[in-house]
Order: C-alpha cells, then sequence, then structure tokens
C-alpha cells in the first residue's frame, strides 16, 4: 500500500506519479500525519511536518470565507510548494516558527496576468504578424511555401498545393514577448515550443545537406528524421545558440535554455543523441543528462537533469529545487510581464517547490509568502520583494 511518506519521497525525487501527487495533496489537506510511519530517529521530522501543517492552517484560515472549491484550490497549491520545504527539515528556511506568518501582500491597480499564446511572425521581406490576433487558416504564402495557423493555435509551414517550394532560401523570424508562448511546425516537420522573451529564426524550407535555425531564449525541440536522398544518412539539424554555441542533433528530443540573463545556457536532452559546441570544445550529450556552458566559458559540464523541472514551463508549471528566489524571479518576470526591485539582503534565499503557471500573481506571491523569508508588494507590474 502507497503510503504518504513513500509519495513525499517520490515527489520530492520528481519522480512522483499523478497518483502519488494527488496522495501527497490529500494527505496535507487532511491535516492528519497519523497514517505515517517514521523511524526513531525520524521524530524530529514528524514534529517539523506537523508544525508547519498547522502554521499554514492557521495562516489560511480566512480562506473560509471564500467558497468550498476556492478553498481547496489554494490549500492544494499552497501544499505543492509548501511540502518539499517541510519534509526536507528545515533546509531552505529556518525552523521553528512559533507565530504563523501572515500575508502583508500589497496590490495596488495592478493589471499583471499569467501569460498565454503570444508570438509575431517576421517575415522575409520584414512584414510583421501578430499571431494572436490571426485568424486560423493561411497567415502568408511565400517561396511555394504555406504559412498556417492551426486551430490548437500553433503555426505551421508547408509545401503549397502544387507539392514544391520554389525561388531562393527564405528566413522567418517567430519571436515570443514576455507573458507569451508559441509552438511552430517547421517545413521538415520539427517541432519547436518557444518559451516566453525567446525567438526562431528559420528557413522556410530545408536543402538537401544541412538543416539550421538559430534561438534565443528558451525552446524544446523534437526533431524528425529526415534521410539524405543519396545513401543512408540522415540530414544534420543544428542549432545556434545566442550566436555563441552550436547543438547538433540527428533526430532527438531536447530543451535549450540559452537566457542572456542566466548564468549559464542548459542543453537536456530527452531522447535520442547530441553533441553540443563552441569554439574548439565540444561534448556529447546522452538522455537524462545536461550540458553546461557558463557565460563566456570556453569548456562544457555534464550533469544528470530533472526532466520534470527542466520541462515545467512546457507543461504549464513553475517547478524550483533549491533555487535561489532570484532565479526564481526571473521567471516570473519572463511569465508575468514584471520588474522585480529587491529590498534587503536576500541571496542566501532557496526554495522548492511546484506552482502552475496559471496561477494569478497575487496567489502565488502569498505562497512564496509563507515561507516566512520574505514579503511582497505590487504596484502596476512592478513587484517590491523585501527581505522579511
Amino acid at each position: 500500500m502507497q503510503t504518504p511518506l513513500q509519495a513525499i519521497e517520490h515527489y520530492l525525487k520528481g519522480t512522483a506519479t499523478d497518483e502519488e501527487i494527488r496522495l501527497v495533496n490529500d494527505w496535507y489537506y487532511s491535516f492528519d500525519d497519523s497514517a505515517i510511519t517514521v523511524s526513531p530517529g525520524n521524530e524530529q521530522l514528524r514534529d517539523l511536518v506537523k508544525q508547519r501543517i498547522y502554521s499554514r492552517l492557521d495562516q489560511t484560515l480566512d480562506l473560509r470565507q471564500r467558497t468550498v472549491m476556492r478553498y481547496r484550490a489554494g490549500i492544494r497549491w499552497a501544499a505543492a510548494i509548501l511540502l518539499p520545504l517541510v519534509v526536507a527539515a528545515g533546509v531552505y528556511w529556518s525552523f521553528p516558527r512559533t507565530k504563523p506568518v501572515a500575508s502583508s501582500l500589497k496590490a495596488e491597480n495592478s493589471p499583471v496576468v499569467p501569460g498565454g499564446n503570444h508570438a509575431v511572425l517576421t517575415l522575409e521581406n520584414g512584414q510583421q504578424i501578430l499571431l494572436d490576433s490571426a485568424e486560423v487558416g493561411t497567415v502568408a504564402s511565400q517561396g511555394g511555401m504555406q504559412v498556417l495557423k492551426s486551430a490548437e493555435g500553433r503555426l505551421v509551414y508547408k509545401v503549397n498545393d502544387q507539392g514544391t517550394s520554389t525561388g531562393g532560401v527564405m528566413y522567418n523570424t517567430i519571436t515570443t514577448p514576455r507573458g507569451g508562448q508559441y509552438e511552430v511546425v517547421l517545413a521538415d516537420g520539427t517541432k519547436v515550443w518557444l518559451n516566453s522573451a525567446s525567438s526562431l529564426r528559420f528557413p522556410t524550407s530545408f536543402r538537401e545537406t544541412l538543416r539550421e535555425v538559430s534561438l534565443t531564449g528558451e525552446g524544446y525541440f523534437e526533431v524528425v528524421h529526415v534521410p539524405v536522398k543519396k545513401g543512408g544518412a540522415y540530414q544534420p539539424f543544428v542549432v545556434s545558440v545566442n550566436a555563441a554555441m552550436k547543438v547538433t542533433v540527428f533526430g532527438t528530443k531536447f530543451n535549450i535554455m540559452g537566457y542572456t540573463n542566466e548564468a549559464a545556457i542548459k542543453t537536456t536532452l530527452m531522447e535520442g543523441s547530441i553533441e553540443a559546441s563552441v569554439k574548439n570544445s565540444k561534448v556529447k550529450v546522452s538522455p537524462g543528462r545536461q550540458a553546461i556552458l557558463e557565460r563566456a566559458g570556453t569548456h562544457f559540464s555534464l550533469e544528470h537533469a530533472d526532466m520534470n523541472e527542466v520541462l515545467a514551463w512546457k507543461n504549464n508549471e513553475f517547478r524550483f529545487h533549491n533555487l535561489d528566489i532570484k532565479g526564481i524571479m526571473r521567471q516570473l518576470e519572463r511569465w508575468y510581464n514584471i520588474e522585480t526591485e529587491y529590498v534587503g539582503k536576500v541571496d542566501h534565499i532557496h526554495l522548492s517547490g511546484v506552482i502552475p503557471k496559471t496561477e494569478n500573481i497575487r496567489n502565488l506571491l502569498e505562497i512564496l509568502e509563507t515561507t516566512g523569508k520574505i514579503t511582497f508588494s505590487i504596484k502596476g507590474n512592478r513587484v517590491v520583494l523585501r527581505a522579511a
């Protein structure tokens, strides 16, 4: 029989199933840890868990004045960020806390909303098309290629009805703003998901010898195999990242995070095989591994990757594991299109948890405030973060 403790352990490792996640949330909502069996040496952990649960209950009593459904939803997502911190026995904040932390969040005329499918397509001739408002169907035709917006809201490149592309190579660029994301299907069938504040420059059709695109920001790729007409080889697919490094693939699934305000470019492989290269250095990456290139670095390091954390943005959630608060806020800035002002020393604060990207910004910040380490205020699209 699955116990809450086992489910929590899997949750912390990022290996929890949907059923285990449900079990963790149900257990938290019940406020009853009597079903958990811990070894004698873990009695202190039991006390810490119990104390933090009841502290969180006290903090959310005001929610009872709202609808029952809203109350349960609030608890569910509070649990998502709270449980990993609690079970880690105070790794990310100090225990015990004798009084619950009441939210002091003030929001004045805040227009902040979660992001969505927003992007601009720039054609070869410089024409720009706002994809948000473009109607389903053909949005452009160029070089014998049709550019379609599907009913699902993705951009699709397709050879015209005559079955041929004409003219020289033409390049398009799709750009997502802060608060935006988009999916595009390239002419060869390769699928690319762009995260917020990202761009992809690509040819409208690919030639026989090489497929190459350029990425800024973050993107997830599912590259299809395209055989070379002569011989049994496949056309390589190359991603140039910020003009700083390249990733060569032959049909695979991978994620590249290359934001210029992050400390490193991280390339994570889910399936297949890729090679990351910069100047005179290169490294082959196997599934489940991540190639890391520090800013201005000349060599890669390889690490095991938490796939749930890497793909959280694509799966419509924020997922943090011992991440510094400024790193968390950079993600929120890109998705909610906000600016952050820091008051006091916060560099030492690290948090873990999972929160849906659909969450209202105020509710999300209130959840972060339950750590007792930080407080927030919002004015317009500016968030002030203060050390508690």
